[in-house]
């Protein structure tokens, strides 16, 4: 497979309805904070694009999502620049699957190259800065479905694992159709296993 369009347009984004379509209206995204939503989202997917072509070229497909709830404001999981420490999420996956109890960036990424797995977030907009955690599944199960879902359909036949924060996820009266697909859910906070069941899930592909 070779992508030759962005996966996702920013020019054609459908917000209508969602309760964080006003965040794209506010500034202060990217570690430095000075940045605008538009050029933040631009920047974060043009960096999960580079790792969808490397995991082709290793793999010819992609192996397994981690499906997570949004891009937060000042920090990337795939962006060497952005700091993260204790309790976040690219902290955890280092600790958790490389066993290294501090920020490791390009290990970390090199890993998921290695395994064939792409971490993909619902939303385009930092949840987290909704108040109610219903707006939350609203806004993270209507922007997978009519726009980060594309990730998902590169290899659609590809399982999937959740990791979301406690009372987030989707919103039940519109679960997305690649709900199927999913067969296994973790806490934000509570990774123990992780490592064990992508072990697991790798080798019955």
């Amino acid at each position: 497979m070779i992508i030759k369009q962005p996966i996702i347009d920013l020019n054609t984004l459908n917000c209508d309805n969602c309760p964080a379509q006003f965040l794209k209206n506010q500034r202060n995204y990217s570690p430095s904070g000075n940045w605008t939503w538009r050029k933040w989202v631009e920047y974060c997917e043009q960096l999960r694009e580079n790792q969808v072509k490397r995991i082709i070229e290793n793999h010819k497909s992609i192996k397994l999502y981690i499906l997570t709830e949004s891009i937060p404001r000042k920090r990337f999981v795939y962006d060497i620049h952005s700091p993260y420490t204790r309790g976040q999420l690219r902290y955890n996956l280092c600790k958790e699957l490389l066993g290294i109890p501090k920020d490791c960036k390009n290990q970390l990424i090199d890993f998921l190259k290695k395994k064939g797995i792409l971490i993909v977030d619902c939303a385009l907009c930092p949840l987290h800065r909704l108040r109610r955690y219903k707006d939350r599944r609203i806004a993270a199960t209507i922007c997978l479905n009519r726009h980060t879902s594309k990730y998902l359909q590169i290899s659609p036949n590809a399982p999937i694992i959740t990791i979301f924060p406690c009372n987030c996820g989707f919103y039940r009266k519109k679960k997305p159709e690649i709900r199927i697909r999913v067969i296994e859910e973790f806490n934000f906070s509570y990774l123990d296993s992780l490592k064990n069941t992508i072990q697991q899930i790798l080798e019955d592909c």
